[in-house]
């Protein structure tokens, strides 16, 4: 294929993935847009994945084999290696153990070509390897933090909410070559972190951002060689990949127009790492680190409480600044002080009686933390696959027919909430009596 043909080059970095790899090149190799490179960059694996690399590699003219022989901390120096031979006008790069709608490049191509833009951003779901089910997530692309529904935008226009739009990872953007080599685009060897200055800074210097909404990567959850569960190995690895991040703002004149996402980026992730942590001395490391080193470094104290989006993120704040690391973790499990007014209670009136709507890990944390509680009463919980999951719960329609005076609807998204409560609406359910439950 000549270098003129390439529109599209996908670049995947793999480390030891010899158990998905045929799944994740087959539904590379099988997508109906032909016009695309195929960089394979091995990262030194020892499970034999370099051979299954070379067997696709033997049948198919699109693919390149590399290999990443450096000393490496995470799949930073495979990635920049690929995206650096990368020829296509697009750039993806995809993780070694996801897998794709066959679809997924032409429709991506497609949305860049048709918008113009430097970044499209596409939906996906999660595919549970345990359970070995595909599981619908709100939290790919989050409708609630886009620019008042649009689809094409310029990053200014969303500029308070442009690093909560999606998760950070690159897996489900595509990136301009263009914006990749103007902005030097490059991953940092920060584990779990090293998309952040790719990612990121590729939204905040884009001339335009599109949104394609449609489920294209299937991306796989609770697997064996995921770093998701082992974020408590690399405690200041948000912190390194912040602190990078801002300076590239800097460097750029930037950090101010984006001043309040990064806040709430940098004390959210924060937040994600000190729950991670397994024992309590880690805890303690990276809570003072937080206090005493990166709020100053990140400039996470300048905005006050009403110029930040997020209510959640101001109570986050508040009490990693202002209690201790053994005052955080009491008032924490006895619900004291600055965690009495988490939203559970600011949303649930005292002695009402509720229906909670949705048996998913949210549903079922506040399933528990109301029966143990006597602020209010459970006098129903529902579930549209309510058969399957079987009593105590019941069907929504039933749920709505028990005399209560409040549903719960227990979601992270907040798009899916959104459905869930014109369908209650519709049950004869009154608007006002329906309240959005996200946990912490």
């Amino acid at each position: 294929m000549g270098i003129d043909n390439i529109k599209v080059s996908v670049v995947v970095a793999v480390y030891n993935s010899s158990r998905y790899l045929e799944q994740n090149l087959n539904s590379i190799c099988a997508q109906t847009f032909k016009d695309i490179e195929i960089i394979l960059v091995d990262d030194g694996s020892t499970d034999g994945s370099d051979k299954i690399l070379e067997k696709y590699a033997s049948g198919d003219e699109r693919i390149k084999v590399l290999y990443q022989r450096e000393p490496s901390d995470g799949a930073a120096l495979a990635r920049n290696m690929g995206v650096s031979e990368a020829r296509g006008g697009y750039v993806l790069v995809l993780d070694a153990d996801d897998f794709f709608e066959e679809d997924l490049i032409e429709k991506a191509y497609n949305r860049a070509i048709d918008t113009e833009a430097e970044v499209v951003i596409y939906d996906g779901d999660l595919y549970d390897e345990k359970l070995d089910c595909i599981r619908e997530t709100g939290m790919i692309v989050r409708r609630e933090f886009l620019p008042s529904d649009l689809d094409v935008f310029n990053p200014r226009e969303n500029a308070d909410n442009l690093f909560f739009m999606t998760m950070g990872s690159a897996w489900n953007v595509l990136f301009s070559r263009e914006l990749i080599n103007r902005e030097n685009l490059r991953f940092a060897s920060f584990h779990h972190a090293d998309d952040f200055g790719f990612v990121y800074l590729g939204f905040a210097t884009a001339t335009k951002i599109a949104v394609l909404h449609e489920r294209l990567i299937h991306y796989r959850v609770n697997n064996s060689s995921s770093q998701a569960g082992t974020l408590y190995k690399w405690p200041d690895a948000a912190a390194g990949a912040l602190l990078s991040l801002k300076k590239e703002l800097d460097n750029r004149d930037l950090f101010e127009r984006y001043h309040v996402t990064f806040t709430e980026l940098s004390i959210h992730y924060f937040d994600v790492y000190l729950e991670r942590m397994r024992d309590y001395d880690s805890f303690e490391k990276l809570y003072l680190s937080f206090k005493n080193k990166y709020v100053r470094e990140l400039r996470l104290d300048e905005l006050s409480d009403e110029e930040l989006n997020q209510s959640r993120v101001v109570r986050i704040r508040r009490r990693l600044t202002l209690l201790s690391p053994g005052e955080y973790l009491y008032d924490k499990t006895h619900k004291n002080g600055l965690f009495a007014d988490d939203y559970l209670w600011e949303s649930i009136p005292i002695g009402g009686k509720v229906v909670i709507y949705g048996a998913g890990k949210v549903g079922k944390r506040l399933f528990l933390e109301l029966m143990d509680s006597d602020k209010c009463k459970v006098v129903g919980w529902a579930d549209k696959n309510y058969e399957r999951l079987g009593y105590p719960i019941i069907s929504p329609t039933k749920a709505c027919e028990t005399k209560h005076d409040y549903v719960i609807v227990a979601i992270e998204s907040e798009h899916i909430y959104e459905s869930i409560r014109n369908d209650l609406i519709e049950m004869g359910e009154h608007e006002g009596s329906i309240i959005h439950y996200r946990s912490e």
